[in-house]
């Protein structure tokens, strides 16, 4: 089991139910549809554990991002425009833990808990625990709503997505851009410079625990595997490395790497199964004429 020692996720890790507490829900006879001025994108600001005072600030095209490296947190805020007024739901799911918060209006005060995950989640995978799911939140037409997703990220495979069904019941994953706009500014920041201080703080935990924390020797995710799959190597010595891929019965696929290894630097290589038939593969890596083996799978 990860523990987050992170303290915008501790606070529900150890909750009695994953199930968040229940909003006020609206019925109506038909979804009433109005037109969004959304701006495209929305912001993402990532705090890295080697320089956690300053974030790198990206735009997202969608409500996702992946593959951000290692030992960071992060949050993904601006407001969302809802096309049609009526009730909603959301979803969050992520690699390793995620947050997601939504205001009943423009203000980033007001933003409340409505979705979490403690635990990674495989990619898209919304279902995984109830937590995930928020309740039914009425929304108007056109209305500016702040949100914003929080996410931890320690090491391996890292995304974060977030999800909503309309009110008519159209389902979209992650959330479009059409939907979304970047968070402005104030001028000084107040509504979010709690959280902001929260996330620098975050990160020098994590700086402090990396070096405990981060993998040693061969680690291969995810695995079973449907396309491509990540082999992440730390080697304990500097010397000739080889990394190869057999088949069950012995037969080489593929080699991914030879060349030289630094002695605890991270090396991390892809391997893709496309045009590969479904089934049990081995991965051996060779250091220094010692050979380790790890058994991956390929389903379809």
């Amino acid at each position: 089991t990860l523990i987050i020692p992170f303290s915008f996720i501790a606070d529900y890790a150890n909750t009695t139910s994953d199930h968040l507490p229940a909003v006020t829900r609206f019925e109506l006879k038909g979804p009433l549809t109005a037109t969004c001025s959304a701006s495209g994108f929305i912001m993402r600001e990532q705090y890295n554990a080697a320089a956690p005072s300053v974030p790198v600030v990206s735009d997202l095209t969608s409500f996702e991002a992946n593959n951000q490296g290692h030992f960071f947190a992060a949050r993904i805020l601006g407001y969302i425009c809802p096309p049609q007024t009526g009730n909603y739901t959301f979803w969050i799911a992520g690699d390793d833990a995620t947050r997601l918060t939504l205001s009943p209006d423009a203000n980033p005060t007001k933003a409340q808990l409505i979705a979490y995950s403690t635990s990674p989640t495989n990619f898209r995978e919304y279902n995984k625990c109830a937590s995930q799911k928020s309740a039914l939140i009425y929304l108007e037409a056109g209305k500016k709503y702040y949100i914003e997703a929080q996410h931890a990220e320690f090491w391996g495979s890292d995304y974060v997505t977030v999800a909503w069904q309309l009110p008519d019941g159209t389902f979209e994953g992650p959330i479009p851009g059409n939907r979304l706009s970047p968070y402005v500014s104030d001028g000084e920041d107040i509504a979010l410079a709690a959280s902001t201080q929260a996330l620098k703080m975050q990160m020098q935990e994590m700086n402090m625990a990396e070096s405990t924390l981060a993998p040693k020797g061969l680690a291969v995710y995810p695995n079973p595997f449907s396309d491509k799959t990540t082999i992440d190597y730390v080697a304990a010595e500097q010397g000739d490395l080889q990394l190869e891929v057999f088949t069950a019965t012995g037969k080489l696929v593929q080699t991914l790497y030879k060349g030289q290894a630094e002695a605890g630097k991270l090396q991390q290589y892809m391997f893709n199964g496309n045009g590969l038939a479904a089934g049990v593969y081995v991965c051996r890596i060779t250091l220094n004429n010692k050979a380790e083996h790890k058994r991956i799978m390929l389903v379809r």
